[in-house]
């Protein structure tokens, strides 16, 4: 009993310890931040975004990173009397700041659903309108996926935007203002970069009277419940099927106009006269069951999306670029990600303006962590840089669930000769073979597979390696030098 007090009371100084640590040190610099749940994001890239969900579920703050460097040297160079008070402000200010903001998506989706609800003659307007939005685009796809092109309209009231974007920038105006990391004469805009699936961009310029900016632009990605998209998924299946059942006539008529009016895109129309149709499955389903069919089908197609995007995925996949990477990452060719705000559902992430890459940026090789970027797309790297870290899978979990595995894996690969490479090899070679730590055999034996799996017969050959040796790594190295 005695050593089991001894334990709890040794546990219980740690933690205050370290509590403490929490709130008192790193206030100079912009690695404030909640800790706990900072070290569990950079673990490993989780299966499931649940990892983090759980520990944030009954916590009053949950943050993953910090607020944006410039804001903190404006901060501290005011002196305030409590800094991690001011800091907490601000964060909680941008909190405030995306409620107002998440109101555009929530009057978005409001907006499509009285559409769908409305008369047939503002439903057929409605999906002429889409129509044109997919001719400008000149992109048949948008025909097979209703809810993207349906994405393409903004159903919202415009006035109504204006509001939440005026409430959000008074908000943060009035916060940095009395932190004075803006002065009384600075003014902070707000701009919509656009809506994705999982959540909606703003830019955020802050500026003095001359125009001049005075903090770096940002981007706030405020991010949707997934329960909103499932309603908005399943009226853009709604509208199309409604549309096509009440109005069919006068479609194919306004095809015919809009084919006279643009000769050069018959093709176009042909395509998006053949895809007004209904899978014979959906012709006899009541309204109410064909919607409550499609947000079902809504909710297993975001579930599954949920493993590698929205807020708990992209928190997760950043830290642990940043730890597995082991060094800064200001020139790399992924965007900055400041702060993710897991109970206010925003993120801070730096702005990339859509111009000619004219940068050197460091390619960050995430083949070295084991990870695959499954999102590559033209909205998702701008000017060279990848600006939206959803989508981030493990491609080898050997690499990313094991540090000692990555870590000499990444020397390996980042040799700068074959000579250095070879020595490097026979070195943990020779230390795989010493260790009695089984853990630490595996490690080591699995980032020396993986790298010979990698080789060409020329390099595989200047290891020197005994051939029974060889096989014992790597089957598939032994066969490119042996003819076996």
């Amino acid at each position: 009993m005695h050593f089991y007090w001894q334990f709890l009371i040794s546990r219980v100084l740690y933690l205050f310890m370290n509590v403490s640590k929490l709130y008192t040190s790193g206030v100079n610099s912009s690695t404030i931040s909640f800790n706990g749940l900072k070290k569990i994001a950079q673990r490993t890239l989780y299966e499931s975004s649940d990892v983090l969900k759980i520990p944030t579920a009954n916590s009053a703050s949950a943050m993953v990173g910090a607020l944006p460097n410039d804001y903190i040297k404006k901060l501290l160079a005011a002196n305030p009397i409590n800094k991690k008070a001011a800091i907490v402000d601000i964060q909680q200010a941008f909190g405030k700041a995306a409620d107002s903001l998440n109101q555009i998506n929530l009057a978005n989706k409001q907006g499509l659903q009285n559409i769908v609800n409305g008369s047939k003659e503002e439903r057929l307007e409605a999906f002429k309108q889409i129509l044109e939005k997919i001719r400008k685009l000149d992109d048949s796809y948008f025909f097979d996926d209703d809810y993207r092109s349906t994405k393409l309209i903004n159903w919202s009231n415009p006035e109504n935007s204006k509001k939440s974007i005026s409430q959000a920038q008074s908000i943060l105006e009035s916060t940095l203002k009395k932190h004075k990391v803006l002065s009384q004469t600075d003014n902070i805009r707000i701009d919509d970069l656009g809506e994705g699936m999982f959540g909606r961009a703003f830019r955020i310029s802050c500026k003095n009277n001359n125009g001049e900016n005075v903090l770096s632009d940002k981007v706030m990605k405020v991010y949707k419940d997934i329960s909103q998209e499932e309603d908005f998924m399943a009226n853009s299946a709604l509208l199309k099927k409604k549309v096509i059942n009440e109005s069919l006539p006068e479609l194919k008529q306004h095809l015919k106009k809009q084919t006279a009016l643009y000769p050069n895109q018959k093709t176009f129309f042909i395509q998006a006269e053949n895809s007004l149709n209904i899978p014979k499955r959906f012709e006899d389903m009541s309204e109410n069951d064909f919607f409550q069919y499609q947000k079902r089908v809504s909710h297993v197609d975001l579930q599954q999306f949920d493993k590698a995007h929205g807020l708990y995925r992209e928190a997760n996949s950043t830290a642990f670029i940043k730890k597995a990477m082991g060094h800064k990452m200001d020139n790399s060719n992924l965007a900055k990600q400041y702060l993710f705000d897991l109970k206010a559902n925003y993120a801070l992430s730096e702005f990339i303006p859509k111009s000619p890459a004219h940068k050197y940026y460091k390619h960050t090789n995430l083949d070295n962590l084991g990870i695959f970027y499954a999102d590559e797309s033209a909205d998702n790297i701008i000017s060279g840089k990848i600006i939206d870290l959803g989508g981030m899978v493990p491609s080898e979990k050997k690499l990313s669930e094991n540090p000692l595995t990555r870590r000499i894996y990444k020397k390996l690969q980042n040799a700068s000769d074959l000579n250095t490479q070879t020595s490097i090899f026979n070195q943990q070679y020779e230390l795989m073979l010493k260790t009695t730590d089984s853990t630490k055999k595996e490690s080591i034996k699995n980032a020396l597979t993986l790298h010979l799996d990698g080789l060409r017969p020329s390099e595989i050959l200047a290891l020197k390696l005994p051939l029974n040796k060889l096989y014992e790594l790597s089957p598939r190295a032994y066969s490119m030098v042996s003819g076996n």
